[in-house]
């Protein structure tokens, strides 16, 4: 239970003052059978609207008004540049992501939304993973770009110095040990595979 549900119950079972909602909590007087049944735009489901070839204006006016001519209120664009997974699927957007010329397209859709009393949606990515624009972020600034660490299994059968680049290496069995970057770890017969982790940087494979 919320803590705010909490308060009201508690003021409506006490006898004391009912506590006033947040001005986000939208209450109403009265359930309207019509609201319910022809919501505003921004109640309506919003049907994502892929950007995957050239935004034509005409296209865009074009694609729109059969949207709301189907009873589609809200949209949310999803822009799939040219650079976005470009060995698996064939976009051919243009102008390219966040230029001028893209953000000019951006504008006249969302007028065009607005005329035809459409709910727009941002969507926070040029394709994906979220947080990226696609690479702009980090682009040229490669210290600031997402790493992973890495776990590979090192060489058995013989002693193994753990390189000055790793994180640590760890054998599992028969008890965990750890041994430090420098330091030469010496497997024996009862002695499980080690792995050693490391960090690395992630590539624009999943992007």
């Amino acid at each position: 239970m919320s803590s705010l549900t909490l308060a009201l119950a508690c003021a409506l079972f006490s006898g004391t003052p009912a506590v006033e909602p947040p001005p986000y909590v939208g209450l109403v007087p009265a359930f309207k059978r019509e609201d319910f049944a022809n919501p505003e735009p921004v109640f309506w489901p919003a049907y994502f609207w892929l950007w995957n070839a050239p935004l034509d204006e005409a296209t865009l006016k074009s694609q729109l008004r059969d949207m709301a001519a189907h009873d589609a209120r809200s949209v949310c664009m999803l822009p799939m540049p040219k650079a976005f997974r470009p060995d698996s699927t064939n976009n051919s957007m243009e102008p390219d992501y966040l230029t001028p010329g893209y953000l000019d397209r951006v504008r006249f859709a969302v007028d065009e939304a607005a005329a035809l009393g459409m709910n727009w949606w941002l969507y926070d990515e040029g394709g994906w993973p979220s947080g990226r624009a696609l690479g702009k972020v980090t682009e040229g600034q490669d210290e600031l770009s997402r790493r992973r660490v890495v776990r590979q299994p090192a060489p058995s059968g013989e002693p193994f110095t753990v390189p000055g680049d790793a994180l640590v290496l760890i054998e599992e069995r028969p008890e965990p040990r750890v041994v430090h970057p420098g330091e030469t770890w010496t497997p024996t017969a009862d002695t499980s595979p080690a792995y050693v982790y490391s960090i690395e940087p992630e590539g624009k494979s999943d992007l």
